[in-house]
């Protein structure tokens, strides 16, 4: 199931992204049931690494170091081995989020940059999503990740997550963002923002 949440400023969308993802913890149990449903829990990695949940914010960290550890990031490069042929997957990575020319441009995977400072924001947020299928969690929260990316290129990343198979939980501005995004969602869960929790879920007829 792939789910849209959108909504105006200060409902709580980011909040309860937080709290899905781990790093905020809930009130109480009632906070994340559903009806008569078990409370909801936090997805754990599997045994082979693959991540249970993975974040990507508005505005991603990208540390001073190499290229290459811009793309495994939170992996740390000492325990990467950088053979020819991962070396390769990575660049199909970078195409797949229209970066692949970066390797070029930036004098290979081993070049040491600020790259808050030398990336745009729309090659931020694409290098974030590179990232995100680099790790292929089994859940994605994109927290208005692909506002500075054109409506193709930002289709082409949502298809490309959705082939390796992993649910997407995105929010977004309604009256913005939701017009390009509900194609690739198959639910809607609309946080009011009356002061009193109130939210709609529903299925997306288009999806």
């Amino acid at each position: 199931m792939l789910t849209l949440r959108p909504g105006c400023n200060g409902v709580g969308k980011t909040a309860v992204a937080r709290v899905l993802a781990g790093l905020w913890a809930p009130r109480s149990c009632l906070m994340l049931r559903v009806g008569s449903m078990p409370a909801l829990t936090h997805p754990m990695d599997n045994a082979d690494g693959r991540p249970g949940v993975f974040v990507i914010p508005q505005c991603p960290y990208h540390p001073t170091g190499f290229l290459l550890s811009q793309v495994i990031y939170p992996r740390s490069i000492s325990n990467f081995t950088a053979s020819f042929a991962v070396l390769e997957e990575l660049k199909s990575l970078l195409d797949a989020a229209h970066l692949g020319y970066l390797v070029g441009r930036e004098g290979g995977w081993d070049a040491v940059k600020e790259w808050r400072d030398v990336l745009s924001r729309g090659e931020k947020q694409r290098l974030a999503m590179a990232r995100l299928f680099y790790h292929c969690p089994k859940f994605a929260i994109l927290d208005e990740c692909t506002s500075a990316v054109n409506f193709d290129v930002e289709g082409q990343m949502y298809e490309h997550a959705k082939a390796f198979g992993i649910t997407l939980i995105t929010i977004s501005l309604w009256c913005v963002f939701v017009p390009s995004l509900t194609k690739y969602h198959t639910h809607i869960l609309t946080l009011t923002g009356d002061g009193m929790g109130s939210w709609t879920f529903s299925c997306i007829a288009t999806a």
